[in-house]
């Protein structure tokens, strides 16, 4: 396979709706083709040769969103479209297989991103396949049943949340102080202006819709007085959790070599690394990939055509010159949190061992060293 740089040349996302909010009349495949749309046209391509688009909600959307999305932004019937559902990481995991497609060689440009409208998502009635003859029935919110819930313990996704926070000590004023320096950084961003260059204006009955919904509608004196929402002794609320949001986001990605050669304004190079982990460690994923990607770019970075021992060596000198303070954070999120952390080794341990335990230690290494002192003579 191709190592060669894949590039994206287009980008757009749609304004983000809250929860019965602005978009609520949309559904996924519209937002998706709005988000589509603009990006083809700041790429300034006609044409795709696949599309792929996460999307977790899709029951009552019909069949293939994706290609629902793709003709609705205007792309042809012989482009290749592919839903896919892989939790919150579909839309990443969108990328990384348009990248997979892209290094192939099976495409020239592929679309990636994904589309959600948490607003629609229905109720389900699960057994009325065969009717109800008595009785009162049962109704699965689809955004809980497949968004939300674990599938194995049936639980939310915020226990899951509020049980990292307690394991890595994350207090509930350093989530709330996280909470609203984003919510300020969000605000002057929208008052500055800098996201109109990626956000894609969506035409409503009440006007033309260009900014995200909830950091104009948040309410910042509200959020330390919030209630836990998930657990009864819990510090994850409604307003520092992720919020239940409408939109769409797309990528349009080439090789950069075609890139160059049509002229295409290279706006960013992807790196694709992925990392299973336990479904209960979701909030934990990025310290799994991270340090996965890091490697994966050094040893990008040493160049296809030295030897294996050369590479080797290189790999081992980079380690040493990395930048100190990556090697502390990289040390941290290795070594756990903090109450299942270890303390290394120390010279002088054995000092602070009982007298037997020294006698014995010395012992043995007196008796390795005859051993070693015999076999050299021998």
């Amino acid at each position: 396979m191709s190592q060669e740089d894949i590039v994206i040349v287009g980008m757009a996302r749609t304004p983000m709706g809250g929860l019965l909010g602005e978009l609520a009349n949309l559904s996924a495949p519209e937002l998706g083709a709005v988000a589509v749309k603009a990006a083809m046209k700041e790429a300034n391509a006609k044409s795709a040769d696949t599309i792929f688009m996460g999307n977790v909600l899709s029951a009552g959307l019909g069949q293939a969103p994706a290609r629902q999305a793709a003709l609705k932004a205007g792309l042809d019937n012989g482009t290749q479209a592919v839903t896919l559902n892989k939790m919150c990481g579909s839309g990443l995991q969108a990328v990384a297989m348009a990248r997979q497609a892209l290094l192939s060689g099976e495409s020239d440009t592929v679309i990636a991103g994904g589309m959600e409208s948490m607003t629609r998502a229905p109720f389900l009635m699960q057994k009325h396949r065969s009717g109800q003859k008595y009785g009162h029935d049962k109704l699965f919110d689809h955004m809980a049943l497949d968004g939300l819930e674990d599938a194995y313990e049936g639980f939310a996704m915020g226990v899951y949340a509020d049980q990292t926070a307690k394991e890595y000590q994350f207090s509930r004023e350093s989530q709330d102080a996280y909470a609203l320096e984003t919510l300020r950084r969000a605000q002057s961003a929208t008052t500055e202006g800098r996201f109109k260059r990626e956000i894609a204006p969506i035409e409503l009955k009440t006007g033309n819709l260009d900014t995200d919904e909830l950091p104009r509608k948040a309410k910042p004196e509200k959020i330390p007085s919030l209630k836990p929402a998930f657990t009864p002794d819990g510090t994850v609320t409604a307003a520092n959790a992720s919020a239940i949001s409408d939109g769409a986001a797309a990528l349009v990605l080439m090789r950069r070599a075609d890139a160059e050669k049509q002229g295409r304004k290279i706006i960013a190079v992807t790196r694709a690394r992925t990392a299973k982990v336990h479904h209960r460690a979701g909030p934990r994923d990025p310290k799994s990939a991270g340090p996965r990607q890091l490697e994966g770019q050094r040893r990008r970075s040493l160049g296809d055509q030295r030897s294996l021992r050369h590479r080797a060596d290189d790999r081992d000198e980079g380690a040493r010159h990395q930048p100190r303070h990556y090697q502390r954070q990289w040390r941290r999120l290795r070594a756990g949190p903090p109450h299942r952390r270890q303390r290394r080794a120390h010279p002088g341990d054995i000092a602070r061992r009982p007298r037997s335990a020294r006698r014995q230690t010395r012992r043995s290494l007196a008796l390795h060293r005859r051993r070693r002192r015999h076999r050299a003579s021998g």
